[in-house]
Formats: structure tokens, sequence, C-alpha cells
């Protein structure tokens, strides 16, 4: 999957789904961060970063997939919630620039 913003610009690929509970729960645990992956964990309104060897920038987005909360740059060893949340789109930090995505923002996935 390929994530974008509402004018279809490109923000980050790969994106993979993860709909099951363990798929949800790896995460991106055991991926190396050079290979750039990203993840949609959808139901979600909270995550964990143990045992990563890397950080993430994280978005809750509601059921439209407009952006509640964001994370930049959150650390291993650490958990992340936000209320009302539907979904969660991680990716290791550095690959979307701060002023792509802010707020209220609505992203979309192809």
């Amino acid at each position: 999957m390929n994530l974008t913003d509402e004018e279809e610009n490109l923000l980050f690929f790969p994106l993979f789904y993860a709909g099951s509970f363990w798929r949800r729960f790896r995460g991106l645990m055991f991926c190396p961060p050079k290979k750039g992956y990203g993840l949609i964990l959808v139901p979600c309104n909270s995550i964990h970063t143990f045992f990563m060897r890397f950080s993430l920038d994280v978005f809750f987005l509601d059921e439209m997939g407009r952006v509640l909360d964001i994370r930049w740059n959150l650390a291993p060893w650490r958990m992340a919630v936000c209320r009302g949340a539907r979904m969660v789109v991680e990716c290791p930090t550095g690959h979307i620039p701060h002023e792509k995505v802010s707020i209220g923002s609505r992203l979309t996935f192809h």
C-alpha cells in the first residue's frame, strides 16, 4: 500500500496492513529500519515500541483517515494511546517530513 495526503502526494511506501491480533502485536519489532517498512494497524488505538531497535513516527487516525494525534520520534520501550483512534500508521522516524502531516490532515491508502 501507499500512504498519501489529501492532494494525493505520496508520503510513504511500502505500507503493510496489519489486521490480525498477532500481526498488530508484532508490528515492526523484527524489521530492519533500513528497509523503511511501515504498517497500518486496524483496529487500533494504542501501540508499544517494546523490543524495537529504532524510533517510530506514529499517526493515530479516525475511521475516515483524519489524523487525531501524532507522535514524532517515539523511542523504543514506550507506549502511546489515542482515545477515539480507529487505526494507527507507524513508520521509521524521518521518512515523512513534519510539514507534510498535521493533526486534522486526512491520509489515504492505495
